[in-house]
């Protein structure tokens, strides 16, 4: 039997994030709106240097639910050093 692959939420965000964490000092010291500012930082930086919005669309549309995101996110890369 075949196994469904396990699909992660938000996991268009989940490289951008990772690299984030690894280059914010502390980021798990910051509240949840600085680690989103950090994260779409990020996501502007590299958004720019491949010319596409595209995620920065999603990230504006989720930032409502930023909290839940942040968490699936670090729940994801928690998972992955495992």
């Amino acid at each position: 039997m075949n196994a469904k692959p396990i699909v992660r939420r938000h996991a268009i965000l989940k490289n951008p994030y990772r690299r984030t964490v690894k280059a914010t000092p502390d980021f798990h010291n910051l509240d949840g709106k600085a680690q989103w500012a950090a994260l779409r930082s990020q996501v502007i930086a590299e958004a720019g240097a491949a010319g596409e919005s595209s995620l920065i669309d999603v990230m504006d549309s989720r930032e409502p639910r930023r909290d839940e995101v942040l968490a699936a996110l670090e729940e994801g890369r928690q998972a992955a050093r495992k």
